[in-house]
């Protein structure tokens, strides 16, 4: 049976059985390096998604609420009566409420919401555009925002006749 083992075909075979298992040995010993690196990678990854979250959640609390609540139709929110109370808007819209009433006659009440915001984006005095540009910066929102305030209130006053 020696004889046999000493044949070149065995030999040859051993080698190449050898050299095959040493190759699938090394190709594990990669995989496993490989495997590693992805963890570590994927480890780094959902830290800097961490990371990233807690940076958003640091901007959106910074924010100021929306004055505005944005179902329909819009109402105000806390936030937005707050201005409205502070600006007398409610005082505004009564005292508006006669000379636009003849303009909005016959309107239905998205007609009229859109009459208000006009109104109030180009038709509105001097004086109550300072005091929307110091609502805006009192509250530390944009003057869309104290616009919409106003568009809202005053829409609701000129629907309640």
């Amino acid at each position: 049976m020696s004889e046999w083992l000493d044949t070149p075909q065995v030999i040859i075979a051993s080698v190449a059985l050898l050299s095959l298992l040493g190759g699938f040995i090394y190709l594990l010993w990669r995989a496993a390096r490989w495997t590693g690196r992805v963890d570590d990678t994927l480890a780094s990854l959902t830290e800097s998604v961490r990371e990233i979250r807690a940076d958003i959640k640091k901007i959106f609390s910074a924010l100021p609420p929306p004055p505005v609540a944005g179902s329909s139709p819009l109402r105000l929110t806390e936030f937005g009566e707050k201005i409205a109370a502070s600006m007398n808007a409610k005082q505004w819209a009564s005292e508006l409420k006669p000379e636009l009433l003849p303009e909005v006659a016959g309107k239905e009440p998205f007609e009229v919401d859109e009459f208000c915001r006009d109104y109030v984006r180009s038709r509105i005095s001097e004086e109550w555009r300072r005091e929307i540009a110091k609502g805006a910066y009192e509250f530390g929102i944009d003057t869309d925002g104290v616009e919409k305030v106003l568009t809202v209130v005053l829409r609701e006053e000129l629907l309640q006749s």
